[in-house]
């Protein structure tokens, strides 16, 4: 019963997963250290999950919830990202630097449960960029600097870019999910 709890929950969560991807195929990570962080406290365990979970669930509601204020009007990333290609404007980039503090604020907090395996994190997100033929992600970028916000910042500075990079993100977590089953067990017992 609980295998089978665990398989729904995690069908539910990979339902959604066709939100923002154009490739929804979701790759098994398996570098060898991979094993060692799975299930562990300050690895992949049922804490880490839920943060990954959150922030999978805000990127899915980013692009299909009109959750953005852009001229007393609520649209979604998507809306948006077409909205500045026909009309940039110094509104429009006030409206993406709020999206980008409140989506910096939701990693912050995965960034610092993960800080201590970074090294191997590094590994994993290439990984997982490499099976997704995405050699040139700024994700890969974003996770070797020490200041991922500050390098966020710099370089997120278009709708569309913030949409791709939410995107590949969203690629590397469920990827890394999928791939750890202790940790994705203690999660559904966590939660039961």
């Amino acid at each position: 019963m609980k295998k089978i709890m665990s398989l729904v929950c995690m069908f539910l969560l990979l339902q959604n997963f066709q939100v923002c991807a154009s490739k929804p195929m979701i790759f098994k990570l398996k570098h060898h250290f991979l094993n060692k962080l799975d299930g562990l406290k300050k690895g992949v365990d049922a804490e880490t999950i839920m943060f990954i979970r959150n922030i999978v669930s805000n990127i899915d509601q980013m692009h299909k919830e009109p959750i953005y204020d852009f001229e007393n009007k609520k649209y979604n990333l998507s809306q948006l990202i077409e909205i500045e290609r026909a009309v940039p404007s110094a509104s429009l980039t006030k409206c993406l630097e709020e999206a980008k503090e409140k989506f910096g604020n939701l990693v912050d907090r995965f960034l610092k449960t993960i800080q201590s395996n970074k090294k191997f994190v590094i590994e994993l997100i290439k990984e997982s960029c490499d099976l997704r033929n995405k050699p040139k992600s700024f994700l890969l970028n974003w996770s070797q600097t020490s200041d991922e916000r500050k390098l966020f910042d710099e370089n997120i500075q278009s709708f569309e870019s913030f949409s791709t990079f939410c995107v590949d993100l969203r690629y590397f977590l469920v990827d890394l999910m999928y791939s750890c089953p202790k940790g994705w067990k203690q999660y559904v017992e966590w939660n039961k």
